[in-house]
């Protein structure tokens, strides 16, 4: 028995550990070499590391680095593929190549999404050294709270609730401020002016326009 009526849900010790191992398993069942996106989260880590230790053949792991970012990983997927002992590779992309992909990521999305664009430079750039399988750490942030929206958006709810029947007043003072037309500014009042729910909190923080 996994949940007990009004508590938090506790895991099976173990519980966790199994079921990653059985996703990974299963995904490497393939025709094709099998690979991993490796980046310096732990959620990539976790996969890799599994893969390599389940696979019957070696695992390549695959980082994508962005030159003069803050964002370039390359140093710690580079530690984490040493430890686990995958065969890594670096590809890096740089501005005018990635802008050259922006159009195509566009093209072949269902809705608009930032994350859905570096998923597409990610997946082209390892599909054109011939990979055509590959294990990704990605929903791990989602299922285990990762993202600072995780924190940050019962915050929002919190001071959305403290504001009370004083909230759409000041949501439409906000609007007439200075900067009032800014996009953070719009999403808080947007917020300010709609009762409070956990959906209008996220939006207004997760919300790009």
């Amino acid at each position: 028995m996994l949940f007990r009526s009004g508590a938090a849900p506790p895991l099976e010790r173990g519980l966790l550990r199994r079921e990653l191992e059985r996703a990974v398993r299963e995904h490497l069942l393939a025709d094709v070499p099998v690979g991993c996106f490796l980046s310096g989260g732990l959620d990539s880590a976790v996969v890799t590391a599994l893969a390599c230790r389940l696979a019957q053949q070696p695992v390549g792991s695959f980082c994508v680095g962005f030159p003069d970012s803050a964002l370039d990983e390359r140093e710690q997927a580079r530690a984490m593929a040493k430890h686990c002992g995958s065969e890594h590779h670096e590809l890096v992309i740089g501005a005018e190549q990635a802008l050259d992909w922006v159009e195509q990521a566009l093209a072949v999305q269902d809705a608009p999404s930032a994350d859905g664009i570096n998923t597409y430079l990610v997946c082209r750039a390892v599909a054109d050294q011939g990979l055509k399988v590959a294990l990704s750490g990605l929903g791990g942030d989602e299922l285990f709270g990762g993202y600072p929206s995780f924190d940050a958006v019962p915050r929002l709810l919190r001071w959305r609730r403290r504001c009370g029947p004083l909230g759409p007043w000041m949501g439409r003072r906000l609007t007439t401020l200075p900067n009032g037309q800014r996009a953070r500014h719009q999403r808080l009042a947007a917020l300010l002016q709609q009762p409070p729910r956990l959906s209008t909190a996220h939006r207004c923080f997760r919300g790009h326009f």
